[in-house]
């Protein structure tokens, strides 16, 4: 034993675990000394070592007394990533203890606590949630509940489990049990000041707590959690860039403990932001021992590394440890770890499959491999590796129900998402609504019908207007009710209580993947607005690769590589970077690098009783580009030559305009232009501009709003005199579940001639998507009006006297019918290939007075090559009193 100690004290901890574990073959019921060599094992990584030391227990007869010996050993596989292993021994003590309910409490509380290490929130939530059920004290189950809430940012929650844990204090009596509770309160309050960023209140709450009877008792769990929440100030300090106050607390505790990871790192972080300045904290001197590494300590101080962001100084010191060639799983865990967060998802593979092929009966890490797989969009990988150890999960075909794929919940959704991504989209359904059916409300009305049990009045208080609100919710608000913690707190050890925390982890599963699943279910029904708008909100809770580059394609499909280009970035900062995304990527970046082109125009009006005549021709350059992917400018320089249809007389000049938007918030658009024209021979030039707004307001209603100086150019004269209007324009735009697309707009405008017109205009449309191609159907109603009308005037010779400048009617309706058409020719959206479609669009109308309408449009897009694009516009309309021809074309090559 001695010889181990002194070992231990020069920093050779694996060469003193095995004189320690020699010390068991002197005295092997020495049960501290076994635990204490379980626990040096399990610091170092040595599994092997750990699981021996176990496994040789003499003792076979476990009782309450052990329950510490055998936590102890659960801390170190745990702490090791040996999950699946772990799970088999609570199953197995659980089994054991199952007739002593405070053994069994203690294992639930343990068996929670790392099910959230391992990353499972929900069966964790769910676990605890059961445990608060158990015919014992749940004081602790509702500070865990409180805790856990916090860090998972869910107030809302954290204040109902909060105002329970606060009730149940109320009955106890004084005593030294309600000293600790009362304790525990104050270190919840701090908790909260902590989430809320209030470092002030957290620094006089400190103080307050530091004068509660337990610390001047010098109670050491009390005094623990006060350090704890010292340290947590620590970070807090950080955050907001406090160095100074965060140097002088670290110093003082630094000195309460001869070594604690997060000290350790927090001084780095300290040393780094501030300069050099180390606030006399002692330096990691405890890292090592001379020039021998302490792995234990170095473990622990990359794994909190790893936490906070700190990659450089978790890449050294795990190179430190790997170089002594300790065998040692949590170094090559934490390595893998390493990999994963600096986006080198291949190499983290690398790293697990090591980990696999040396524990291969551990099925945590071959999750671990499909879920790195899933992530960097080896779609098939990830399922050949998930259906080779589940053969439920080979089985879809034939399956009924959920329990029929024999896996956990987080397991089955990372199928589902794989199979999506891998294009088996019918199959990725299939396990959705394996998922999704029945709905947990179902499975607890049968539930309820078999124990005779009521739900009606199961939130309030039996009277006829809550009769009437429970007929007016909808099925997910009676659930949600159900799952609430009040609800809980308020049956908690009933029969109804334990029946509803059966099913929280499903409930929160159906509650996650339902947007995911309808928006899945839109795009395979082609339903794009939907499945846009079901990503936007899906993707806001969790990003995956598979659902951006859903929305990616979405956008594609729009035509707003903008925001196509924005989606994949996402995905590139992750990491991801299979060869369809790479390309992919490429294609869209392809898409919005500058490109220039050379356009030409021609546009010929006439009717209106002579108030609109103007043919114009025009030719010139645009350019194109994408400063970045918040913003897009385009500028244009034209010449433009202006005529009457029935003269030869003209006017010609160059004209330049710029125009852009840019995202100024994430559903918010900036939208600006500015142009200016001048004619041959004449001075002074024509400046206009527009200034607007465009917001996505939810998931439904898009708002527009707009300032301008417009010319207008109805006639020649118009032109020359440089008429224009001043107006605004705001518009509201809603998308119903149903697809179907109202709206409206109100202009108002005042012509430098004095006249002001209002233009009312609403609309709806209905678009259907078929694989190659769309169609739409928008009807449209518009009504104008003027306060200074085009008036009849003759001379005494039978000739007009009025200059017609521009069409201005007293008033003047109209109703529109449209059909939209589009068609890809060549090409597929959210694909590498080259892209080439057509539209038509058909307009039938009617307008005041009595006058039909029609008006044809023919666009066409062509991608010649990655650098060349044709566009083409082509616009007939013809009335009994107007008439109007139009065309332009546009080469563009892409730089």
């Amino acid at each position: 034993m001695l010889k181990g100690e002194l070992e231990e004290l020069e920093g050779l901890e694996e060469i003193a675990l095995a004189s320690f574990s020699d010390g068991l073959r002197v005295d092997n019921s020495d049960l501290d000394l076994r635990k204490s060599c379980i626990s040096k094992a399990g610091d170092l990584g040595l599994v092997a070592e750990l699981e021996k030391l176990f496994k040789d227990n003499p003792q076979k007869n476990y009782g309450r007394e052990n329950i510490d010996f055998i936590l102890n050993y659960f801390d170190q596989l745990s702490y090791n990533s040996l999950f699946s292993r772990l799970e088999e021994d609570y199953r197995h003590f659980l089994t054991i203890f199952k007739n002593d309910p405070e053994t069994l409490f203690q294992l639930q509380i343990h068996r929670a606590k790392t099910l959230r290490t391992e990353g499972k929130p929900r069966k964790a939530e769910e676990l605890n949630r059961k445990v608060l059920n158990l015919d014992i004290s749940d004081s602790k189950v509702l500070f865990i509940l409180v805790i856990n809430a916090i860090e998972d940012n869910n107030i809302e929650e954290a204040k109902a489990w909060y105002s329970a844990f606060t009730d149940k204090i109320e009955t106890y009596p004084p005593s030294p049990e309600k000293d600790k509770l009362l304790g525990e309160k104050l270190l919840l309050d701090i908790k909260f000041m902590m989430a809320a960023g209030e470092v002030q209140e957290v620094v006089n709450s400190i103080r307050l707590v530091k004068k509660e009877p337990r610390a001047e008792n010098k109670d050491s769990s009390f005094d623990f959690e006060v350090y704890q929440l010292e340290k947590e100030l620590c970070w807090l300090y950080i955050e907001k860039d406090d160095y100074n106050k965060c140097g002088q607390l670290v110093k003082r505790l630094a000195n309460k403990r001869r070594f604690d990871p997060e000290i350790s790192v927090i001084r780095d972080i300290l040393e780094r932001k501030s300069g050099g300045t180390t606030f006399g904290v002692p330096s990691q001197q405890d890292l090592f021992i001379g020039k021998q590494p302490v792995l234990s300590r170095l473990l622990q101080t990359v794994q909190v590394e790893l936490e906070h962001g700190e990659y450089d100084s978790a890449e050294q010191h795990l190179g430190t440890v790997l170089k002594t060639g300790v065998d040692s799983l949590v170094g090559q865990v934490l390595l893998a770890e390493l990999f994963f967060a600096r986006g080198k998802i291949e190499e983290s593979i690398e790293s697990y499959e090591e980990i696999h092929e040396r524990l291969p009966e551990e099925y945590s890490f071959q999750r671990k491999i499909a879920e790195n797989e899933y992530k960097r969009g080896e779609y098939e990988n990830g399922i050949r590796l998930l259906s080779k150890e589940n053969k439920g999960l080979r089985q879809i075909d034939t399956a009924v129900t959920y329990n029929d794929l024999s896996s956990d919940f987080d397991e089955i959704v990372l199928f589902a998402r794989m199979l999506w991504g891998s294009k088996q989209v019918e199959k990725s359904l299939k396990v959705y609504e394996l998922l999704l059916n029945p709905p947990v409300i179902e499975l607890l009305e049968k539930k309820f019908e078999l124990e005779e049990i009521y739900y009606l009045y199961f939130t309030r208080e039996k009277s006829f207007w809550h009769s009437l609100l429970f007929l007016l919710q909808t099925e997910p608000e009676i659930i949600a009710e159900l799952m609430a913690p009040p609800f809980i707190i308020d049956n908690i050890g009933n029969k109804t209580g334990k029946i509803v925390v059966e099913y929280y982890e499903l409930y929160s599963w159906q509650q996650s993947i339902l947007n995911e699943y309808l928006a899945r279910k839109a795009i395979v029904q082609r339903k794009y607005v939907a499945a846009e708008r079901n990503y936007k909100r899906l993707l806001e809770e969790e990003e995956s690769t598979e659902g951006l580059r859903d929305l990616a394609s979405i956008y594609d499909r729009f035509g707003e590589y903008r925001k196509e280009a924005q989606v994949y970035e996402k995905i590139r900062s992750a990491g991801v970077a299979s060869p369809e995304l790479v390309s992919s990527m490429e294609k869209t970046s392809m898409k919005i690098r500058p490109h220039s082109g050379l356009d030409l125009g021609y546009l010929e009006k006439n009717g209106r009783n002579g108030y609109v005549n103007l043919e114009n021709f025009r030719y010139g350059t645009s350019l194109q580009f994408t400063p970045d992917l918040e913003k897009d400018v385009k500028f244009q320089f034209f010449r433009n030559r202006y005529s009457e249809t029935d003269s030869s007389e003209s006017i010609a000049g160059i004209f330049l305009e710029s125009s852009g938007i840019i995202e100024i918030l994430s559903e918010t658009d900036l939208l600006f232009s500015g142009s200016a024209e001048r004619f041959d021979g004449r001075s002074g030039t024509n400046f206009h501009y527009s200034l607007g707004l465009r917001s996505q307001l939810d998931d439904y209603f898009s708002v527009y709003m707009e300032g301008y100086r417009s010319k207008v150019d109805d006639t020649m004269d118009a032109v020359i005199d440089g008429i224009y209007s001043d107006g605004f324009e705001i518009g509201l735009t809603g998308e119903t579940p149903a697809g179907l697309t109202i709206g409206g707009d109100y202009r108002h405008q005042y012509y430098s001639d004095g006249n002001s017109q209002n233009r009312f205009h609403a609309f709806s449309s209905y678009k259907i998507y078929r694989e190659a191609m769309h169609f739409g159907l928008q009807y449209d109603y518009q009504y104008l009006d003027n306060s200074d009308s085009n008036r009849e005037t003759r001379a005494e010779d039978g000739s007009e006297s009025v200059e017609k400048l521009y069409w201005k009617p007293a008033t003047y309706s109209e109703h529109k019918l449209t059909l939209h058409f589009q068609q890809l020719i060549k090409g597929d959206y959210g694909s590498d290939d080259l892209l080439s479609y057509y539209t038509f669009d058909n307009s039938l109308g009617y307008e005041d007075p009595q006058n039909l309408l029609y008006t044809g449009q023919f666009d066409i897009f062509l991608e010649i090559s990655p650098h060349y694009l044709l566009k083409g516009n082509f616009l007939f309309t013809n009335s009994d009193d107007y008439e109007e021809v139009s065309f332009i074309f546009s080469l563009f090559y892409r730089w």
